[in-house]
């Protein structure tokens, strides 16, 4: 064995370099025959790829047929969107109405569509000014029994002072604006009082002569009975239960009205009149409805069944007894060192400077010029920048300079479909109600986002013409109510008055009363001083004999809410797909222009633009989704879509 190895190793290279070329023979075989079929493999792989690609059912294919479709689909549920909101809100705006209908065409303009009417007849502005103050009177008088403090003109927004020049279209625009904005903010406040006053029947009906109807606040059980010692003679009687755990007044004069009708299907005639007499009931308890001689029924009236019952709302009995402050443009501390905008139709004049501020003198109406900006501190003007705009937030008559330019920049997002608006607001309702008018905003036409809410207890008089403290001075409250928007509101009671420091007391000036801080104990105080103090002031002359104002008040509170209201563009239908939304025309266009793309039809085939009219869009779409434009679309650089 030693032998052998020893040979080996003496010889082991030439065994080796023998064994080399067979090793690498081997390996180049092996070699050549694996590379060999991975590249047949791949190449078949490749060729299979091809082939699948050129074919006509690639998923690649699929998947861009099936966006095509989709994009499609939403740009007409955006369209139907549009459209749904706008019909909503349609009714809001309108110019005001004269006999002549001069204003009427205006209604069917998009928004901020530039004329030269009013500056070409220089008579025509004179016509709009009656018919603008009686829209704004009506407007006011929309809500009663619900009051606004000092009147419509105090507080709402309206321009007052139209100044020598003649207007231009873009500040008209700004102007009809408010007023739509102000209409569709004071519809809830009559949507609440009626749903929570509203009588319904109770079923089953026993019998037509004696019927049971309930109310959020009243149950009330009426029947038609014979009047005794007199033959064939009806009286009306019955039960008032209340439905509440607090005390309920009946109403103005210490009686509750209420309209009977006797014919369902007479319901359109003049109803009879049912007074509950009393000052008030206490919480779940029930009062008798006497058969007084008023509560007669008169022999020519033809009674079928008591076919309906409806309250008639005072300022004593109304849910919402009063708004004291109402304003455009004006950001929530939630929304603070937002910047605002002003739109898109609104063209800055070369060199034009910004406009000076109302001072506060009376203007020829006889009202304030507006109600100065609001109050400084978290939501107030001290953070309304420069940028917003100098008339945000203010109230009553105005210059059309302030009303218009001052106030241009006011919107927290523009795009071709929707304009979103901050807004801001102060009433007062009975703390039951709270709820119901949160819920009446969210629900209204104007898509009412709630930002803020905060509320304090009522501590004023509902008389306009009663001095909150007893004195000869107006001391309101409205500074603080949207400047400590944190916080408690600002009362209006104060140190000169009461001789109590009352927290947050005002200080009466020429426009707008500001806060000035003042130690103090906190609204409990205040509500207690009052009671020691005989009560806050009454609500007008009549006074109820067992129920002092303080209670009929307690219930009462200040609640101040701000939100963004989303208006609406015009929605023009589309001239060839329904459902779609419709061609917007450009800021500065009348509303003649997208029926311009029609003109050619009467050159080409219909049926051949019939097919090219859908096609059309669907390319343009193809880089945006939300964009549903029209062919003239491309002039106009593609936006962000819009919110929903």
């Amino acid at each position: 064995m030693k032998g052998n190895n020893d040979a080996l190793k003496k010889h082991h290279f030439w065994i080796l370099a023998g064994l080399a070329p067979v090793l690498v023979l081997l390996a180049a075989v092996f070699l050549m025959t694996g590379v060999s079929g991975a590249i047949e493999k791949k190449t078949k792989e490749v060729e299979d790829n091809e082939k699948t690609v050129a074919s006509a059912n690639a998923p690649g294919t699929g998947l861009l047929a099936d966006l095509e479709k989709k994009k499609e689909t939403l740009g007409k549920v955006r369209g139907q969107l549009w459209k749904l909101n706008w019909d909503k809100q349609a009714t809001y705006f309108t110019w005001p109405e004269t006999s002549e209908k001069i204003f009427d065409k205006y209604n069917s303009m998009k928004f901020g569509t530039k004329h030269r009417d009013f500056i070409e007849n220089p008579g025509l502005i004179e016509k709009l000014k009656p018919a603008y103050a009686d829209a704004y009177a009506k407007l006011g008088a929309s809500v009663a029994p619900t009051k606004l403090k000092g009147g419509w003109n105090s507080v709402l927004r309206w321009v007052g002072d139209w100044g020598p020049l003649l207007p231009e279209s873009q500040q008209l625009w700004i102007v009809m604006e408010d007023i739509w904005m102000q209409r569709a903010l004071l519809s809830p406040i009559v949507a609440v009082n009626q749903a929570i006053t509203e009588f319904k029947p109770v079923a089953p009906i026993t019998s037509p002569m004696k019927r049971k109807f309930v109310s959020r606040i009243w149950e009330l059980d009426l029947e038609i009975a014979p009047r005794d010692g007199m033959a064939g003679g009806r009286v009306i009687k019955g039960k008032l239960k209340n439905r509440t755990g607090q005390l309920q007044i009946l109403g103005t004069g210490s009686a509750m009205r209420v309209n009977v009708w006797f014919d369902p299907k007479a319901l359109h005639l003049p109803p009879f009149e049912l007074r509950i007499e009393g000052a008030g009931v206490p919480g779940g308890e029930t009062i008798d409805i006497p058969p007084l001689p008023s509560h007669v029924l008169p022999p020519s009236l033809e009674v079928i069944e008591i076919a309906k019952v409806e309250p008639v709302l005072d300022p004593r009995t109304v849910p919402i007894r009063r708004m004291d402050r109402l304003a455009i443009g004006y950001l929530s501390s939630k929304d603070f060192g937002k910047e605002l905008k002003a739109g898109n139709f609104w063209v800055e004049a070369a060199g034009a400077a910004a406009p000076a501020a109302s001072t506060g003198t009376e203007m020829g109406s006889g009202a304030p010029t507006g109600m100065g900006e609001l109050g400084s501190g978290a939501g107030g003007a001290g953070g309304q920048t420069a940028s917003t705009g100098i008339a945000n937030g203010r109230s009553g008559a105005m210059r059309l300079i302030d009303a218009a330019d001052g106030s241009r920049k006011r919107y927290l997002e523009v795009t071709d479909q929707l304009r979103r608006v901050p807004v801001a607001f102060t009433v007062v309702v009975d703390q039951m109600y709270v709820n119901d008018v949160l819920i009446a905003y969210a629900n209204s036409a104007l898509r009412f986002e709630t930002s803020q809410v905060h509320w304090s207890r009522f501590t004023e008089s509902l008389d306009d013409k009663t001095p909150a403290g007893g004195s000869g001075e107006s001391t309101e409250a409205g500074s603080g109510e949207y400047a400590m928007a944190t916080g408690f509101a600002g009362f209006s009671l104060n140190s000169t008055t009461s001789g109590f420091p009352m927290g947050p007391t005002t200080r009466t000036t020429g426009s707008f009363s500001d806060p000035s801080p003042s130690p103090g104990p906190g609204p409990g105080y205040g509500s207690m001083m009052s009671g020691m103090t005989g009560g806050i002031p009454g609500l007008g002359t009549d006074t109820l004999s067992s129920v002092s104002e303080a209670q009929a008040n307690a219930g009462l509170v200040k609640l101040t809410i701000y939100g963004i209201v989303t208006v609406y563009e015009r929605f023009d239908p589309p001239a060839t797909e329904p459902g779609a939304e419709a061609p917007a025309p450009m800021p500065g266009e009348t509303p003649a222009a997208p029926e311009t793309p029609k003109a050619p039809d009467s050159t080409t085939p219909p049926k051949d633009d019939a097919k090219d009219a859908p096609k059309e869009p669907v390319k343009q779409e193809a880089k945006d989704p939300m964009k549903d434009a029209p062919k003239e679309a491309p002039k106009e650089p593609a936006k962000e879509p819009a919110k929903q």
